[in-house]
Formats: structure tokens, sequence, C-alpha cells
């Protein structure tokens, strides 16, 4: 018995051996591929959309109150979160308050209540605060402009940017014709020449406005001493007061430049405040346009211009906000919408589109929401149509032409006095939000829904066809 265990120990010397370097080399492939999980990296882990939520408490609660209330609910659920793990981003003119936890983590709204979930889908933990029978929970959706030639440069062109401002004819700074007009958007591009913005839009277009005195829940009242003439900034890029446009292509510069142009010939002056809701990819969140859409309706703001937007599910935190806008007699004019491709028999239908696209299909419910895609129109039939890659629907979505380019706007001058002709629904809102915002103040009135908007554009601006409203457009001017 002893010598057949001595004769079997014998022969697994080299087999256990084997074995054991190939467990200690699988052992550092499992560790490779465990660190790849869990462990830390230089890269940092994207963040999904999913692990951001926004809430509007009913009463005040502090951060130290919400962070508590996170970190219980985490050790509910079998996990643990540190107050370092919890960012807190609070609206100075709203209750509105965004809840960030690492990645993987995962904040949940149900029937108004709230939970933390475990990273890789484990279990959940509800939170309790004080005194909140009710929460307002919504995902925080990020928006952005859906297309690619809006995130880069198709071409250089920074050495004429000192040439766009020139297509503006400037209207005489004391007049009492006014209409106020927030751009959400990326900001407005500052190049410090003569300490003003003359890049792409007078100094003189610019309304000075005010934040809010305190950051509680309740009395958010704006405060005369904190005024900005450069407007307010809702994303991560910077304080409150940064709203320097840092997108490659000067996206919500060139959509001010298009709006400030709509005014000439006219003597009405638009007092334009940049809302910065978009960093420098172009890229923002619901919590950032929410926010600023209360800083600006509590700014009294006629028009909003928002070129930008999000496919997915309706949010019902931001339905709230558009129809408090919406009550206070605010227009909304807002991008229809772009699509990375074009393929035959696609459907571009806002009416029809799966996911649908947000805020432009609100306008279904609320009438002084309005849609913009380019159109261009066919020569022979006078066909109007949605240009490439745009969404449309005839039942609400208004049509944008510029004069000389078909399906682009034609934005001043580039180096060398060459066009910079400009794609997508993102350009074309603007268009009509200063059109819009001209036909405000001459029409006294009688322009009060969207329905009306058709009746105010020339005969000579109108086609055939079935994908805007009334096959009308509407021109840019130079």
């Amino acid at each position: 018995m002893n010598h057949t265990v001595y004769y079997l120990t014998r022969i697994s010397r080299p087999v256990i051996s084997f074995i054991i370097i190939l467990a200690f080399v699988n052992s550092l492939v499992g560790c490779k591929f465990l660190c790849k999980t869990f462990c830390y990296q230089d890269e940092t882990p994207k963040k999904p959309w999913y692990s951001s939520a926004n809430l509007i408490l009913s009463n005040p609660v502090t951060d130290q109150t919400i962070k508590d209330a996170l970190k219980d609910a985490a050790q509910k659920a079998g996990g643990f979160l540190t107050d370092n793990d919890i960012k807190i981003r609070r609206c100075p003119c709203d209750s509105l308050i965004n809840l960030e936890l690492p990645p993987g983590w995962i904040i949940e709204g149900h029937d108004e209540k709230m939970a933390v979930r475990t990273p890789g889908g484990g279990q959940s933990g509800g939170v309790d605060l004080p005194g909140n029978a009710s929460l307002a929970v919504g995902l925080n959706f990020q928006i952005n402009t859906f297309d690619p030639s809006q995130q880069r440069q198709e071409r250089p062109e920074s050495a004429g940017r000192e040439n766009f401002y020139k297509a503006i004819a400037l209207v005489n700074p004391a007049s009492t014709k006014r209409v106020k007009i927030a751009i959400f958007d990326s900001g407005l591009y500052t190049d410090g020449s003569n300490g003003a913005f003359n890049s792409y839009l007078p100094a003189s277009y610019l309304l000075p406005t005010s934040l809010c005195v305190n950051t509680t829940n309740t009395g958010q009242v704006l405060d005369p001493a904190s005024t900005s003439l450069k407007g307010w900034n809702f994303t991560n890029e910077g304080g409150f007061t940064d709203t320097n446009d840092k997108t490659e292509v000067h996206h919500g510069s060139r959509v001010a430049n298009l709006i400030a142009r709509q005014f000439n010939s006219s003597d009405i002056l638009p007092q334009i405040v940049p809302m910065k809701v978009l960093n420098g990819n172009n890229q923002g969140d619901l919590y950032g346009l929410m926010c600023a859409m209360k800083t600006a309706q509590k700014n009294g703001v006629t028009i909003f211009n928002m070129s930008l937007g999000y496919y997915g599910e309706e949010d019902t935190l931001l339905r709230k906000y558009v129809k408090e806008a919406q009550q206070a007699g605010i227009w909304m004019v807002v991008a229809a919408g772009n699509h990375l491709v074009d393929t035959a028999g696609m459907n571009r239908d806002l009416t029809s589109l799966k996911p649908k696209f947000y805020p432009a299909t609100f306008a279904a419910d609320y009438k002084r929401i309005v849609p913009v895609t380019t159109v261009s129109k066919a020569a022979g039939t006078g066909q109007v149509t949605a240009c490439a890659r745009q969404n449309y629907t005839n039942q609400y979505v208004i049509g944008a032409m510029d004069n000389s380019v078909n399906c682009r706007f034609r934005m001043g001058d580039g180096p060398n006095s060459t066009p910079v002709d400009v794609f997508g629904t993102s350009y074309a809102s603007p268009v009509v939000a200063g059109w819009l915002g001209v036909q405000l103040i001459k029409s006294q009135g009688t322009l009060t829904k969207r329905d009306d908007i058709p009746g105010r554009i020339p005969a000579a601006d109108q086609g055939t066809g079935n994908q805007v409203l009334a096959n009308k457009y509407v021109r840019s001017l130079p």
C-alpha cells in the first residue's frame, strides 16, 4: 500500500508541476481580466446616462441629509457608498436637484419613490428623505446636436471668424422695440477683441440677466447684484459665469449670429442671453437644460431657441418645465432633429418616429413649440421637402431656407471672404427664432400660437408637398 502511494506520487510530480504552472498562468490571465473589470484604470470608466437622476423635493433638505439617505439605501442593497461618491448639483433658481453616483450604480424612480441599485444589476434599496413623502424623479438623459458636422470643423475657418459679425446690420441700441431671446446651446465665443464679442455678436445685443439669491428649495428670487452680460453656464465645464463657447465649430456662437441677422432691416433690438447647456463636445444633460429654462423664465425671456435634443423616452420632469414655460407664454423654437444616416424608406416623420425626438415631439401637445427643419424647393414642381437626414412633419414643423445656398445656411465670410455653409436643423431653428422675434413685435398680439405662423409668411415662400406645415418656409436674411 505504501509502495503504491509512493509510485503514484512519483508519477504525479511532473503532472502536478505542470498543473501548478498552468494554474499560475491562468491566474495571471484571470487577474488581468478581473483587473480590467473591477480594478482602477487610468482611463475613467464611461458614465452611463442612468447613473444620474433629477428630482424635485417638496421640502428643503440639506446636501448631507441627501447623502446620508443614499448611503443608507446603498447599505440596504448590500453595497457601500461614501460622501465623496455622491455628487449633488442644485439649480440656483429652482428646487431641481441632480444626483450622480459612481459608474455602475443606478438611481431608479418608481411611483414617485427613489431607490439605488448596486453595480451589475444587483439589489436595490429605497431612499428615505425626511419630510418628502413623494418625489418627482426623472432620468438624466444626455442631450446634443446629433450631427457630426456640428461637432467638428468641415474646413478651417478660424481666420475668418472676425468677419461673421459683419453680416449683422446693427439696430439702434436705444430702440424701445425689444424682444428677449435665450439661446440654449454651447455658449458664446469671445476673442477678447476690444473687450467685446464681435466675432459673432455685438455686445449691444446681449441681455444682462441675474441668477437667484439662495440655493435651497424655497425662496429662489433673482439677485439684482448677480448680473452678467454673457449669460450663464449650466454644464460642468467651468463656473456659472464661464459661458465661452468651446466647441470646435463654435456651434452656439453661429446660432446666436443667425438669430441676430434676422433682425436686419428692422428697428427691433434683439436682447440675447446665451444659456450654456452644451460643453465643448456639444453635449449636455436634461438637468442643465431644465435649470436654464427656469432661470431664463424668471428673467422674463420671450423666446427659447433650442438647437438640440435627445432620442428616447419622454421625461416627466422635462414635460413639467416645458408646460410651465408654455403657461408663461414663452415660445420654444427647437430643432426638429437630425439623423446620422438617411437610407431609402427611412422614417423621419416626427409623429411616428421611434424612438421619439425631444423636445420637438412636445409640439404635438403645446401650441407655442415650433420645431424647425431645413427645406429645399424643387425648381420645376415647387415641391418643398426636408433636406437629407432631417426630421419633419406637416402637422407642426416649420421649414427654413437660405436665400443663396441649398439645404445649408451661409455664415458671413470665412477665410479670404469665402462663405461658410453650415448644415442641420440646429441652424434652421435660429433662423425661425429670429424671424419670430421680429414678427411678435410687429403682430401686436395677433401671433399667439404656432398655427398662426404660416399666415405671416409671404405667399412667395410657399410650395407644394406634405412635409412641413402649410408647405411654407421662412427665408433667412443675409
